[in-house]
């Protein structure tokens, strides 16, 4: 859809557009020479390959080194760093007298007293100084540091005057950037390469935490890894201050500087700090990069005093990280641990060759226990095979498949043990590293703010546009105004339309955005004596570009936290502007004029045993609004629209009889709502409303009965200082047509406005009518329940008894369905008549199946087949009486002179036959009459009796259908 279309590629060019600026240097292109090199590195180091050793109990091939970071030398906060650090060079080193010591960045603090700014502190870097000199610690082993963003803060350029680590550092005085370190230890070459990412200039905080490597820093670092490798190192540590995730490297691809590391097979590890564990959230931020090195963060030294012993055993890389004056210290270098294997780097064969499990144990007292086990073997003793190397005899095959857990207890003179506890396995089996040092290490840190921003620009924005291009295509009638009602958070969809609407507030909103992503968010001082320019792709500084990465971060913030709760803050106020619970008046005091009127639609129920009506209404109301109103001119002469009942004030009405009931309705209730706005103000607001009302009832004839019903509709909310009603100036009438089966002869309104509330009332007669539809179903009812006792003056065995049956039964059948049919959906009055008519079906069915149970009695195989009993005997004993005897006597329509003849004589047949006389008195022929039938019962057949029990069964129906009718009418 259009509108679609165009909000989309609105926000689509505002996010392209920040990321495309934020990401000019790698959008022009990979730098092809730096590719080149390092496509050369990695062949040239897939043809490289290890020696493989043998680890024993010999001390050779092993070298090992400290590694200590983000020691944060402070003016202002915690001054025993500075002692313990002393501690640290004093004791620990000369303990452990490791070959190399790293101190990887954030020296010093450099912030303000108040904590908030940043300043280089000269102090802060003689004290570092003094502790590195009156230490003596630069004679004892190598120190190798580097830069930090705290070391950075505050920098115009390097080797400037405010670049302190230059003159107070080990390595400043003698290398600018970064840099490398190599030495032989126990038969092997090893390589520390410094990684100085530190941004040049350096700016105050907050804008100094992401490092970045250039073009020319980038080549240098390559010259470094090529001349190592010319050197024939056989491994290689690299550290800096920054993880690889927070250091941009323009030129090397996605990949980053994690590209230029893992094209080197002898680099086993990348050492870093900054993240300070994320304040302890992630205590062992470790992960295997997927270019086959490890990258370790380590936990800083200025809150958690934490320093890291790694060793280099025979080609495997072990590390072990510490906190300050822990002892003992104990390193195990086989078997490794599983958790920290290389594949392509590392052998596991020689550790399955080996012979003895090895390990480094530091501690100022003798070591006095040392023992071992695996699983569940039992304890080992440890034998010293050096002043540090501590073996136990082992044999791998027994733990070839799976992961097994090795135990180390150590115990010195001084009483201090440690147990340490780690898994190894010799298969290849991997763990997995924890899940949230996995995202901070391998993300790139600098793409995750990115896209945090750009997703809350795109929810910020999106819903304002797409809400505001549908309005204007719904005014102009290309597509239909939602309903907001049926849709999820119909609510919030409505404020944030009608902010949308809002010029004064839609524009500056959307500008604010822009200017967010596009303008500069300040301008000033980003170095002391240096201004400088932020924008949230990045800052513009002492002639040099440093590319947004916390800008992207803080943008972020600032949308979520700020311009999106200012934005809702906006939508309730919008929204607010007019409140549907206030009468609309402009002032209070002031009495709304309503125009009220009502219209009949149809009466659904008359109780007449409590003189009850149920009648539907159509109440209109007419009232003008101070506060909703326009100038059709400027908006597309439009003159009227369609509301919502809940976004403008509507007035609710209570509604009760005017005489005995004590119940009251509401308008609440009512269905159907239609509220039309114009121009002018003017609100017309219908309502279609079933009430029940109590009546007066006059009785006359029946169908013919009048009632009076009075309904009072009032106001519960407001007086009538408040509101005043009256009647409508339209013409309201009520329907001229009969409302079956009633109809209204009289409807009238007045309005009340004399009482405490203002009142509506209407008094309504209504006259109970027989309709014509009614009239014609019920002759229909009447000539089918004839049809039905007509039936029963035809013979039982004729086609004329067949046919009145079976048509009188289907005919009421299918008249049955329509009445039910016609009554249910079109008029309710029909239900009654329908019952009438199931009452008659039964019955008509009763004859029907009376005559099909004779017919098969007679037409059995044996002729004339008895009939029981009791049927002879009620027939003999109707038959004493002579006028009853007569009627049963009477003949069939169609009936033969020998049936005539059996049934005259059914009674007198057998008596003829013993009795020589004629004529007896009648007191003697009643008396042959009964014991005739009481003699012949026995024999008397279903043929003889069929004529009398038919007329039987018609007086019966006949009494029925009467007192149907009877019911019915009354």
């Amino acid at each position: 859809m259009r509108f679609t279309t165009v909000a989309f590629a609105l926000i689509v060019f505002i996010v392209v557009f920040s990321i495309f600026v934020a990401n000019l240097a790698n959008l022009i292109g990979i730098d092809k020479q730096l590719s080149n090199r390092l496509d050369a590195a990695s062949n040239d180091g897939q043809q490289r390959h290890h020696k493989q050793l043998k680890l024993d109990d010999q001390h050779n091939h092993l070298m090992w080194f400290l590694q200590v970071s983000d020691i944060h030398i402070s003016m202002y906060l915690d001054p025993a760093r500075v002692p313990q650090l002393i501690e640290f060079c004093n004791r620990t080193v000369d303990i452990i007298s490791p070959s190399v010591v790293l101190a990887s960045g954030d020296l010093t603090d450099a912030k303000t007293s108040n904590f908030l700014g940043s300043q280089q502190h000269e102090q802060e870097w003689r004290w570092y100084h003094e502790v590195l000199r009156d230490t003596n610690v630069l004679n004892k082993t190598v120190w190798l540091d580097i830069r930090g963003n705290h070391d950075n803060f505050n920098v115009p350029a390097l080797q400037a005057r405010q670049d302190l680590f230059t003159n107070y550092s080990a390595q400043g005085k003698y290398h600018t950037r970064s840099y490398m370190q190599q030495l032989v230890a126990g038969g092997e070459r090893y390589t520390f390469i410094a990684v100085d990412a530190c941004l040049d200039p350096g700016p105050k905080r907050p804008f100094n935490f992401v490092g970045m490597l250039s073009r020319n820093e980038t080549q240098h670092l390559i010259n470094l890894a090529e001349r190592s490798r010319e050197l024939e190192t056989n491994y290689t540590i690299w550290f800096g201050h920054y993880p690889t995730s927070c250091i941009l490297t323009p030129g090397l691809g996605t990949g980053g500087i994690r590209n230029l590391i893992g094209r080197y097979r002898e680099a086993y590890a990348y050492l870093s700090g900054h993240f300070h564990t994320l304040g302890g959230a992630v205590p062992r931020m470790y992960t295997l990069q997927e270019e086959g090195f490890l990258e370790l963060e380590l936990g800083d030294w200025m809150r958690n005093r934490r320093y890291r012993l790694a060793a280099f055993d025979h080609g495997l890389f072990s590390f072990v990280d510490v906190h300050h004056n822990q002892w003992p210290v104990v390193l195990v270098t086989n078997p490794k641990d599983a958790l920290f294997n290389i594949p392509g780097k590392e052998d596991l064969q020689s550790i399955k060759d080996s012979t003895h499990i090895r390990m480094l144990i530091f501690s100022p007292a003798k070591i006095v226990e040392c023992q071992a086990k695996i699983d569940g073997a039992g304890w080992q003793d440890c034998k010293r095979a050096s002043h540090q190397l501590f073996v136990v005899p082992w044999e791998p095959s027994r733990y070839k498949r799976g992961l097994h857990k090795l135990l180390i207890y150590v115990l010195d003179a001084d009483g201090r043990s440690r147990v340490v506890e780690q898994q190894f396995t010799l298969d290849g089996s991997r763990l997995q590293f924890d899940f949230l040092a996995k995202l901070v290490l391998m993300y790139d840190t600098n793409k995750v703010f990115q896209t945090f921003f750009s997703v809350a620009l795109i929810i910020y924005l999106v819903p304002l546009c797409v809400f505001r291009i549908w309005h204007t295509l719904v005014r102009r009638g290309t597509l239909t105004r939602p309903r907001l009602r049926t849709m999820c958070c119909g609510g919030w969809i409505r404020k944030m339309w009608i902010l949308s609407t809002v010029d004064r507030l839609m524009f500056p909103i959307v500008g604010y955005c822009l200017y967010l992503t596009c303008g500069p968010w300040s301008i000033g001082e980003v170095i002391d004596g240096h201004m400088g320019v932020v924008f949230v792709w990045g800052i513009f500084v002492n002639n040099a570009f440093l590319p947004g990465t916390l800008t992207y971060l803080y943008g972020f913030f600032q949308l979520m936290l700020c311009q999106l709760p200012l934005t809702i803050i906006f939508a309730n106020n919008v929204v607010r502007r007019y409140n549907p619970r206030y009468r609309p008046v402009k002032y209070q005091q002031d009495r709304l004029a309503m125009y009220i009127g009502a219209e009949v639609i149809n009466v659904e129920k008359v109780r007449n045993d409590d003189s009850k009506l149920e009648i539907t209404l159509e109440l209109l109301m007419q009232w003008y609004d101070a506060f909703l109103h326009w100038n059709k001119r400027t908006s597309g002469n439009i003159e009227t629209i369609n509301v919502a009942e809940q976004d403008l004030w509507t007035p609710t009405f209570a509604a009760k009889s005017f005489h005995k009931s004590p119940r009251i309705q509401s308008t609440k209730q009512c269905s159907r709502v239609k509220c039309h706005l114009s121009y002018d103000g003017e609100v017309i607001y219908t309502v279609l409303c079933t009430f029940k009302v109590d009546c007066y009832t006059e009785p006359r004839y029946w169908a013919f009965d009048t009632k009076i019903c009075t309904l009072r509709i009032y106001s519960v909310e407001y007086d009538t200082n408040q509101l005043s009603l009256f009647h409508f100036q339209r013409r309201l009438s009520y329907p001229s047509y009969p409302l079956l089966p009633y109809k209204i002869t009289s409807f009238q309104m007045a309005t009340v406005n004399s009482t405490m509330s203002p009142e509506f009332r209407m008094d309504i007669v209504i006259e109970r009518l027989i309709g014509s539809h009614l009239v014609v179903f019920l002759v229909l009812i009447v000539i089918l329940c004839l049809l039905n006792l007509f039936s029963l003056w035809f013979n039982i065995n004729s086609s004329a008894r067949t046919i009145t049956a079976v048509l009188g039964t289907v005919m009421q059948s299918m008249f049955l369905v329509i009445l039910y049919w016609y009554g249910i959906v079109k008029m309710k009055p029909v239900i009654p008549l329908a019952h009438l008519l199931l009452g008659s079906f039964a019955f008509g069915a009763i004859a029907c199946g009376w005559t099909y149970f004779v017919r098969g009695q007679i037409s059995t195989r044996k002729r004339f087949t008895t009939c029981p009993r009791t049927v002879a005997q009620v027939i003999g004993f109707l038959r004493k009486n002579r006028p009853l005897a007569s009627f049963l006597s009477i003949g069939y329509l169609n009936g033969t002179s020998t049936e005539g003849k059996l049934a005259n004589d059914w009674e007198d047949t057998r008596v003829q036959q013993n009795t020589p006389t004629a004529v007896d008195n009648e007191r003697q022929q009643d008396d042959d009459m009964t014991s005739s039938g009481n003699e012949e019962c026995d024999v008397v057949h279903w043929q003889e009796v069929v004529q009398p029990l038919d007329r039987i069964l018609f007086c019966a129906l006949l009494t029925a259908y009467l007192l149907m009718f009877i019911v019915y009418v009354c």
